[in-house]
């Protein structure tokens, strides 16, 4: 079995942010099917969203990005095969009041980003929303998908704690699940230990 590992670290820094718009990780606890490898999916494993943010630099236009999401062992002594196949989906979501606000507003058009993202070949997108989908090719114990950016009107700056990332994962059937699973509860992990990312001055945002 070809086991690919994840070369994404728990730990990437974060680089060259101006500021950070603080964000919410937001998950419905919802009971995970039953995987024969011993306990829930969701008991073995964490699901993260790997320094996530929203940023400003400069005069260029802001954005919200990460750098990957992945799941690995709960316990990395006793690692479990997740087949090829899972499926990961992220949402991000405007929960602002502003008018003005919208993912199709980025400044070099939706299907330019769409091409800016290969990582994640489905991306649906509305005024309020943006969700990656992506589909894993190997068989892994930490199955790993990259980065991706998507560019902010840099006219309308978000409010803070406006901007809400969710996730899911469904794993395919096979290796140590055979019956699959699904994993909802994402982190958030800004790389500072802390489960959660600072605020930025608002004058930092890009002017138009």
């Amino acid at each position: 079995m070809d086991i690919q590992k994840s070369g994404l670290s728990r730990r990437t820094v974060i680089k060259g942010a101006a500021w950070s718009v603080p964000l919410v990780a937001a998950a419905v606890a919802v009971p995970a099917r039953a995987a024969s490898a011993g306990g829930s999916v969701a008991e073995q494993f964490d699901f993260y969203l790997t320094a996530g943010e929203v940023i400003g630099n400069a005069n260029a236009a802001g954005s919200v990005r990460s750098n990957g999401v992945r799941i690995s062992p709960t316990d990395p002594s006793d690692p479990k095969v997740v087949a090829a196949g899972t499926v990961f989906t992220v949402t991000l979501t405007y929960t602002g009041s502003n008018p003005g606000f919208s993912f199709l507003n980025t400044p070099y058009g939706v299907d330019w980003m769409k091409a800016q993202n290969p990582a994640w070949p489905a991306i649906d997108v509305t005024a309020n929303t943006v969700t990656f989908s992506a589909t894993t090719a190997f068989a892994s114990t930490e199955p790993t998908i990259g980065s991706y950016e998507w560019l902010l009107d840099p006219a309308v700056r978000p409010e803070d704690n406006s901007l809400t990332f969710t996730g899911t994962v469904v794993l395919a059937p096979g290796g140590d699940f055979p019956d699959g699973g699904t994993l909802v509860n994402m982190i958030v992990d800004p790389n500072l230990g802390t489960g959660s990312l600072a605020g930025p001055t608002p004058p930092s945002w890009p002017e138009a």
